[in-house]
């Protein structure tokens, strides 16, 4: 939690207010969001829990409670007041948050309807767009793209719509397109691990060997399990520079063993740095 000196001066006034009139239920859902800013995800279920019993009939409230659930993992509960919330008032950010709910369930299909909801809902909000793309990505990328590109069309500096764009047309064998919507995810600081990853690959398909080196590098720092570093590996196992493979896959392997895929990249870089000692 993170009760800054700020935050508790806030919680105090606010906690003041209430004490001068608790039947307000907005002051509870001012206690409440002040809370969660703050990290204490249970405080500020208790307190829009409160805020409801007080106005049973305001709609966000419910939201408010069922997002809270879900940083708690409560998920049943969360879906449950989201739903409640959905059934007093339609509200885009409220679909959205169940089809979060429903992804971390594993109810692909949910999820996908509760997006759909969203769209429907506000068609000018990017937000659905990207997460409904990332979902049938997988089985349709054609759709996948338009609904990226709608997402890009409504917000032109929505780093993570251009990010995922750009690993779509890889998919799509788009190469030149993938290059240029990655480098301006890239500019836009969005995704960066994958940003580069994703760009690193496009330009190793195009033959811009230096450049594609040169942004497996840059994924490295923004990647906790060495998996921009097994990349960098398989990029110079694949261009003839085993000794270098074999040095950022023992690196790699050293974070993250499990990583089968490295341990066997590592075993032909070994074995092709083997040949190439062999005498003629």
């Amino acid at each position: 939690m993170n009760h800054t000196p700020e935050c508790q001066d806030a919680l105090r006034k606010i906690a003041a207010e209430i004490e001068a009139d608790p039947y307000d239920p907005l002051l509870r859902f001012r206690m409440g969001m002040i809370s969660e800013e703050a990290g204490d995800n249970e405080s500020a279920r208790d307190c829009y829990a409160e805020g409801i019993r007080l106005d049973p009939m305001y709609a966000l409230g419910y939201t408010l409670l069922g997002w809270a659930l879900a940083k708690l993992k409560r998920y049943a509960e969360a879906k449950d007041a989201l739903e409640t919330g959905l059934s007093l008032k339609v509200k885009t950010t409220t679909y959205v948050y169940l089809g979060a709910i429903h992804e971390c369930l594993r109810e692909t299909a949910e999820a996908i309807k509760a997006y759909e909801c969203a769209i429907e809902a506000d068609p000018d909000f990017s937000e659905p767009y990207l997460l409904l793309a990332r979902l049938v990505r997988e089985n349709d990328e054609p759709k996948a793209a338009a609904l990226l590109e709608r997402a890009i069309h409504l917000d032109a500096d929505y780093g993570e719509a251009y990010s995922e764009l750009g690993a779509v047309c890889l998919g799509l064998g788009e190469y030149e397109r993938a290059e240029q919507l990655l480098r301006r995810a890239v500019d836009l600081g969005a995704e960066l691990l994958w940003s580069h990853l994703y760009l690193g690959n496009a330009l190793w398909i195009l033959e811009k060997l230096d450049e594609a080196e040169a942004e497996f590098k840059k994924a490295i720092p923004f990647d906790l399990s060495s998996f921009a570093l097994s990349q960098l590996g398989k990029f110079y196992l694949a261009i003839g520079r085993h000794r270098e493979a074999e040095q950022c896959l023992v690196e790699s392997l050293e974070t993250d063993p499990s990583n089968l895929s490295a341990s066997e990249e590592l075993e032909d870089a070994k074995r092709r740095i083997a040949e190439e000692s062999e005498p003629d």
